[in-house]
C-alpha cells in the first residue's frame, strides 16, 4: 500500500485559512522539502536542563570564582575556590536558594590539624533552608561507629547552618566537592564528593538551626 505522505504531496493549514479563503505564505507545506532543522526551527524548541533533587548537578558550563584568604566569603553561582585549610574559621554565605542555581565549593588545599570549622550559612532573611532529612556521610574518628550520617531536620525548624569540623586526614582534602543546588524555591539540596585515600581518618558534618 502507497504511503499517504509520498514524494510531492501539499498540504493546507487550515487554522491560518482566512474567512476569505487566502492564505499565509506558510500554508502550503511540500512534505518532500521537510527536514529535522526546518522542523525544529518552525516549532521553536528549546532544550534545556533540569535539575533532580536527588542527583549532583554537572560542573560543566559553570563559571569559576577564587575566593583565596576571604575568612568571611560571600559564594556565587558555579564553582567557588576555598582555601580553607582548618588554621582558622571560614564562614561561607550561600546566595539566594533559586530554582535552577547550583553552587559548588571546591577545596583547594587539604584541611591541617587547626580544628577551626568551615560553616556554610543559607540566606536566613530569605528563609533560606537545607532540604529535609539530607544526608551526608559523616566520618568520625571515635572507634565505636566511625561511620555515621550527619542528618538535616526533617521538620520544621529546617537546618540552615552546616559545619564541618577542621582537622587532619579529614574527608576534605583537595579536589573535595560540595554541592548546592535548588529545585524548590527557598531549599538547597547538598551532597559531596569526598576524598577516599588511606590516611583519611575523619571528617565530621554538622547540621543545625542558629
Amino acid at each position: 500500500m502507497a504511503s499517504p505522505i509520498a514524494g510531492n504531496e501539499s498540504f493546507r493549514n487550515v487554522e491560518n485559512v482566512t474567512a476569505s479563503g487566502a492564505e499565509t505564505a506558510l500554508d502550503s507545506v511540500n512534505v518532500s522539502q521537510l527536514n529535522v532543522n526546518v522542523l525544529t526551527t518552525e516549532n521553536n524548541l528549546d532544550i534545556t536542563t533540569t535539575l533532580l533533587s536527588n542527583v549532583k548537578p554537572s560542573l560543566e558550563g559553570l563559571p569559576v570564582t577564587d575566593h583565596t584568604g576571604q575568612v568571611a566569603p560571600n559564594y556565587v553561582e558555579g564553582i567557588n575556590i576555598s582555601d580553607y585549610n582548618g588554621s582558622a574559621a571560614r564562614a561561607v554565605q550561600l546566595p539566594a536558594a533559586t530554582v535552577g542555581k547550583v553552587v559548588v565549593h571546591l577545596q583547594a588545599a587539604a584541611v591541617g590539624a587547626g580544628g577551626a570549622d568551615l560553616e556554610f550559612d543559607v540566606l536566613k532573611t530569605a528563609g533560606d533552608y537545607f532540604a529535609p532529612g539530607t544526608n551526608l556521610l559523616s566520618l568520625s574518628a571515635g572507634p565505636a561507629l566511625p561511620l555515621v550520617f550527619s542528618s538535616s531536620a526533617a521538620t520544621t525548624p529546617y537546618s540552615t547552618d552546616l559545619d564541618f569540623e577542621g582537622v587532619a586526614n579529614s574527608t576534605l582534602g583537595a579536589g573535595a566537592l560540595i554541592y548546592f543546588w535548588c529545585t524548590k524555591q527557598g531549599e538547597w539540596h547538598v551532597a559531596h564528593d569526598l576524598a577516599s585515600s588511606a590516611t583519611v581518618a575523619t571528617g565530621i558534618f554538622t547540621f543545625s538551626s542558629n
